[in-house]
């Protein structure tokens, strides 16, 4: 299960204790862009932001799982690439 693959044998024997971490859930992607988790969903892991050709990206590209089980940035918005008048 995923809580045995987070608990190795040695914390288990050792401490005779296992800690589940905290997951913050699948992050939602910004309309117009997506999201791509680094490796899970789970206490300081990560996701990356990117967008669509022809947006760009308005915001934090990274956000980090924290302790409390939240994304720790707000959604970026992909914004549309005007011309500079």
């Amino acid at each position: 299960t995923f809580f045995a693959l987070l608990c190795s044998f040695l914390i288990l024997i050792a401490l005779n204790v296992c800690y589940v971490l905290p997951g913050c859930g699948q992050p939602l992607a910004p309309l117009h862009g997506n999201v791509k988790l680094i490796n899970s969903t789970v206490y300081n892991h990560m996701a990356m932001y990117a967008c669509d050709m022809g947006f760009f990206l308005n915001g934090s590209i990274w956000t980090f799982c924290n302790a409390s089980g939240l994304w720790n940035n707000r959604l970026p918005t992909c914004d549309i690439i005007g011309w500079l008048d």
